[in-house]
């Protein structure tokens, strides 16, 4: 049983036969009843409730024990102009949105890695390969070799569908979910690059948000992928790896939490596939439910104003997965910390049931769903990836209420949707809109604690007070006595007494710099008051006598010590005479 509403909850089980007939009691009193679909599963949707109700089921004679209802948490309303959850339903200022959308997998990370952040040899020439625009799935946007470049040129293609589609089977497309951390690259590639080089890190992905903005286009960002022969550490809470890609992906959504154009975050794509040797090993149900619960919850502190899902293959081998029905819905997605129900379908069968019952599931979870990848399997496939576009799905999902899906390619299968993809003709201007945000530089500055330090003692730097109008990404410290530090507050020490230029570099996410040097006096130690007590030294020992104190250090001089002997002459014994 779920809680779906102040009102209402959700009830759902399993006969034991079709001839079952499902009788549902609240509070004593029978307030509906139904026969089991094929598979033996029965579900009851809006089931009216109150705090305290209790609910019963009797399958044929069988009755069930008196269930308390859950009680109703209510979901939190976004900012204006944030994407939100009221229920089954996506919100944006109070009003329900439906999103559609395309998949781009690579466009991304060829990007980082055509600015050089991978270290490939002649990486600029991967500058706008993607896999939509202008012909997939191995496409390539000619004339581009900046980030600014790249996206202006790619969503000019959505707004071209834009201006193209129609209703039903080629919808508008407002929604782009587009990997953005992806290992099948690299392993850690993209934390590195964000570790190394965080202004061009950024500028590709402020340059993304920003032109998705101009064109209209909501995105759902995928934050995570990777293929069954990667590092499954990946998935282990406890492990290094795991811990420098959460360091990634909370700078990540933390950044862009005030930013309305994002309308979730995909925290990782299909971990259920392809890994079942590993999830077998790791628990099956429980180790993924596990990890996807920890991962979640790590995340969601850095994301408050944006939705959280991750993206469900729905692998049906997953060890431990139940079969095809609402149990197997509610495996993947009643998970805490879901926000967002997620599922990915490819098919080649046209049943109505495929979206009656996972729309039924859908409401009975009580989430938004995201279908966040569907294609026609036709292997080859037009799109050489075996998949196609499926506009009956798209027809009959929309139509059923659907919230949002995103096709994997919008090649046409032959059955006529975007019949003129792929698109080589003219391209359409962005509408009016604010120019790109002009970033001016940063603007160094710290402060010294304590301020008068003496040599050998604990000084911290703190360059908080340092500024820019978008945010900076790297601190750099030079000490003047050939230290070095990174960091936005450090610790140092000086070893000697004197004057020492200390030079703080800061940059910001666009490669401004700016710089300031203060000159930091460090005073030499004090001796305490008192008499000086020298221990009595040992032949040939040295005693290391304080002399002066004035220049940088301490001046030691040695001074070799010969102890006074006094010399004693041995006095000669007397000899008694010889008595013959």
């Amino acid at each position: 049983m779920i809680r779906t509403g102040p009102g209402e909850a959700s009830v759902l089980g399993v006969a034991t036969s079709l001839n079952d007939t499902v009788v549902l009691i609240v509070d004593g009193l029978r307030v509906a009843n139904r026969t089991p679909v094929w598979n033996l599963d029965y579900w009851f949707l809006h089931v009216p409730v109150s705090d305290g109700s209790v609910v019963q089921t009797r399958v044929g004679s069988a009755l069930s024990p008196a269930v308390p209802v859950p009680a109703y948490a209510p979901r939190p309303v976004g900012p204006p102009g944030f994407v939100y959850a009221r229920g089954t339903s996506f919100m944006v200022n109070n009003t329900p949105i439906q999103f559609f959308g395309v998949n781009e997998p690579t466009a991304f990370p060829y990007a980082l890695i055509a600015s050089g952040l991978y270290g490939w040899a002649n990486a600029s020439r991967y500058w706008g390969e993607n896999r939509l625009f202008p012909s997939g799935p191995d496409a390539r946007i000619a004339n581009v070799s900046s980030a600014d470049e790249l996206w202006r040129a790619y969503f000019r293609y959505l707004l071209h569908y834009q201006n193209v589609s129609s209703e039903p089977f080629d919808p508008s497309p407002n929604l782009l979910r587009i990997w953005i951390v992806d290992e099948n690259f690299g392993m850690e590639q993209a934390y590195r690059a964000w570790r190394d080089h965080p202004a061009e890190f950024w500028g590709l992905l402020d340059r993304l948000v920003y032109w998705a903005d101009r064109a209209g286009v909501y995105l759902v960002p995928v934050l995570g992928h990777m293929d069954v022969d990667r590092d499954n550490a990946m998935y282990d809470p406890s492990s290094p790896m795991y811990a420098r890609h959460l360091d990634l992906v909370r700078a990540i959504v933390a950044r862009y939490d005030d930013n309305p154009r994002i309308a979730m975050w995909d925290l990782w794509n299909e971990a259920d596939v392809n890994n079942d040797a590993y999830w077998t090993a790791a628990g099956g149900i429980a180790g993924y439910r596990a990890w996807a619960a920890r991962y979640l919850a790590d995340v969601k502190r850095y994301s408050p104003n944006h939705l959280l899902t991750l993206g469900t293959g729905g692998w049906t081998l997953f060890p431990g997965a139940p079969g095809f029905g609402w149990s197997y819905h509610f495996f993947w997605n009643e998970i805490p910390g879901m926000e967002v129900s997620s599922h990915h379908n490819y098919a080649t069968s046209e049943d109505a049931y495929l979206i009656d019952w996972q729309s039924a599931w859908h409401e009975a979870l009580g989430l938004p769903h995201f279908e966040g990848e569907y294609g026609y399997n036709d292997f080859p496939g037009p799109s050489g990836i075996g998949v196609g576009y499926w506009p009956w799905f798209t027809n009959g999902a929309r139509a059923a209420g659907w919230q949002a899906i995103s096709a994997m390619v919008l090649l046409d299968n032959g059955r006529g949707a975007y019949a003129d993809y792929p698109y080589d003709g003219s391209l359409p201007q962005y509408p009016a809109g604010p120019p790109p945000p002009v970033d001016r530089p940063p603007v160094a500055a710290f402060t010294v604690s304590p301020p008068a330090p003496t040599m050998r003692s604990l000084v911290t730097f703190n360059a908080s007070i340092s500024s820019d109008d978008v945010g900076i990404v790297r601190y750099e410290w030079a000490f003047g006595d050939h230290g070095f530090a990174q960091g936005v507050t450090v610790q140092h020490v000086f070893p000697g007494a004197g004057d020492f230029p200390v030079t703080l570099t800061v940059t910001d996410i666009s490669g401004g710099r700016d710089t300031w040097t203060l000159v930091v006096h460090v005073s030499p130690l004090l001796l305490p008051p008192g008499p000086l007590t020298v221990p009595w030294a040992a032949p040939r020992f040295a005693l290391a006598l304080l002399v002066g104190i004035g220049v940088p250090g301490l001046i030691h001089r040695v001074l070799p010590i010969e102890p006074r002997v006094r010399r004693r002459r041995a006095r000669k014994a007397r000899v008694p005479p010889r008595v013959s």
